[in-house]
């Protein structure tokens, strides 16, 4: 992945490649979760094409290739006619926004806490499950509770309480 990442960078000089509107002040191309990869920019034919042209280098000289069946691409704000177009040149089906990813919807838009509830609550599940409750239980009684709270916190204020 470090090899995909230093290709990208190269492309950042690129006067055809666009970034992603709300990804072009931290620069934001590529998101990798373990064995997924999210990848961005302006839903113009020609950043496709930069992107899908780079991420061909590093299938070559890897050997890891993106799975059709699991991939597809995603638009939002893009003209059905950009949408066809860069469809056609990816070969991916089009995928519907939001999408969930590790029980978090995806999409354009501002998450809700709703939306953020199943991922928070599997988090502090995890967390007060009876082995880690064991384990803090032995260093400080009550580091559970103040663990509980503060990832809370800090979840609901990073993903709630960002400016735009």
């Amino acid at each position: 992945m470090d090899y995909l990442t230093r290709i990208l960078k190269t492309f950042q000089t690129n006067p055809e490649f666009h970034y992603h509107p709300r990804c072009k002040r931290q620069r934001i191309v590529q998101l990798s979760f373990t064995d997924d990869m999210l990848m961005f920019c302006k839903g113009d034919l020609k950043s496709v094409k930069c992107l899908n042209k780079c991420f061909m280098m590093f299938s070559k000289a890897s050997g890891l290739f993106a799975n059709e069946d699991k991939s597809s691409v995603y638009f939002g704000g893009v003209k059905q006619q950009y949408q066809e177009e860069i469809s056609q040149e990816l070969q991916y089906v089009k995928g519907e926004l939001p999408f969930r990813h590790l029980g978090m919807p995806l999409s354009t838009k501002r998450i809700t806490i709703v939306q953020c509830k199943p991922l928070l609550d599997r988090m502090l599940n995890r967390i007060t499950s009876w082995t880690t409750n064991f384990c803090l239980m032995q260093v400080e009684p009550n580091s559970l509770k103040v663990c509980c709270m503060q990832s809370k916190y800090f979840c609901l204020r990073f993903l709630l309480f960002q400016k735009k």
